[in-house]
């Protein structure tokens, strides 16, 4: 995807121009491209930290539903402009109600390749006042300043940990065996500056298992490293329920996450399945992606988790063939939007960590 001209520059210029919020975000990865001042100061976010956040994992749970509709709405070219109301995750943990306007901006192909997004701050709702729905956490967590200390984790909303003295552990402890691995590349990856999202299962107390949406924005101070995280936690196991998968459908979707690697083709995975293309193409439209984008996003946090945790061999061209890209121009674009940075970028960060860490050792 091709960045706006003059991203710095004079729509920059147009978007502090304007009263209210706004900003322009890619329809794909919902990365945020620029914002105005008037998004700086209403989420309490400084012009830096902005574009290390993906624009939905800001939205409350209640409105995600609503916001991935209009995306999806703008993307299929169904409507020009979509209006609704959402609230919006500031920087302290707060939720403010915010009037969104989305446009699509298209390229030369026709196809959308960014999305324009007005903000107005609007009164909150009376019910929303200090109303967590249940089911849903909001909680903070201070990156410790020693590599072995365990920083502080709090909940600013929904159910509070017994323990006065919670730490990290607190969250990932209650996370099933099975997805524990997925949820800390998902906190490890947030400590490197990068949003994301996925589900797992959960363990309440009496054992039972819950599925859970997870959600981890990334807080940096001006120097560009990361302070804090910040985490909502949803509970969707009914929602799940409400939308079952049938069983050929979950093998096909497991193959795709344990075959990764492999040269694979979707229609043929789909038949080995007993899965129609078909079914596969509206299951995936009903989350805004396709299959292929679904495959393609495994790959890229393989990547990244490959990269990040580098020896003294690894290289980006490596790293590409054995994740299954064949084009590695192609690779570094589609990791730059997902991640906001490049696949070099990470590859740097991760060897001078572990210089740092062997001249420490050695001392």
């Amino acid at each position: 995807m091709s960045k706006p001209e003059n991203l710095d520059g004079m729509p920059r210029l147009l978007l502090d121009g304007i009263s209210i919020g706004a900003l322009l975000f890619d329809p794909h990865s919902g990365r945020i491209a620029c914002a105005n001042d008037a998004v700086q100061k209403t989420l309490n976010y400084g012009a830096e930290e902005l574009p290390q956040l993906s624009l939905h994992n800001l939205v409350h749970p209640e409105h995600r539903d609503v916001w991935f509709a209009s995306l999806r709405s703008l993307l299929n070219r169904m409507s020009d402009q979509c209006r609704f109301d959402a609230r919006y995750l500031t920087k302290d943990g707060r939720f403010v109600r915010m009037r969104t306007v989305q446009s699509g901006i298209r390229g030369e192909c026709g196809a959308v390749e960014w999305i324009s997004c007005l903000l107005e701050e609007a009164p909150a709702k009376p019910d929303e006042a200090a109303c967590t729905p249940a089911g849903v956490t909001i909680w903070r967590w201070r990156v410790p300043e020693q590599p072995d200390g365990a920083g502080a984790y709090s909940v600013l909303a929904g159910p509070v940990p017994a323990s006065p003295e919670a730490t990290i552990e607190t969250l990932t402890k209650m996370i099933h065996p099975d997805d524990l691995d997925q949820v800390r590349g998902l906190l490890r990856r947030g400590l490197s500056g990068a949003a994301g999202m996925l589900a797992c299962r959960q363990l309440d107390g009496d054992g039972r298992v819950r599925w859970t949406q997870q959600a981890v924005n990334p807080v940096s101070e001006s120097r560009g490293q990361v302070t804090h995280l910040i985490g909502i936690s949803v509970d969707i196991t009914e929602r799940r329920g409400r939308n079952e998968t049938s069983e050929n459908m979950l093998r096909f979707i497991q193959h795709l996450q344990t075959h990764w690697n492999r040269p694979l083709v979707i229609a043929d995975v789909a038949r080995q399945h007993g899965v129609s293309l078909r079914t596969v193409q509206k299951h995936f439209a009903l989350r805004g992606i396709t299959a292929a984008d679904f495959l393609k996003r495994i790959r890229l946090v393989h990547a990244y988790d490959m990269l990040e945790e580098a020896g003294s061999r690894t290289t980006v061209t490596k790293v590409c063939a054995k994740c299954g890209f064949g084009n590695l121009g192609h690779f570094a674009r589609d990791y730059r939007s997902e991640f906001g940075e490049l696949p070099s970028d990470t590859l740097l960060r991760a060897k001078m960590h572990h210089r740092t860490l062997s001249r420490e050792s050695n001392r």
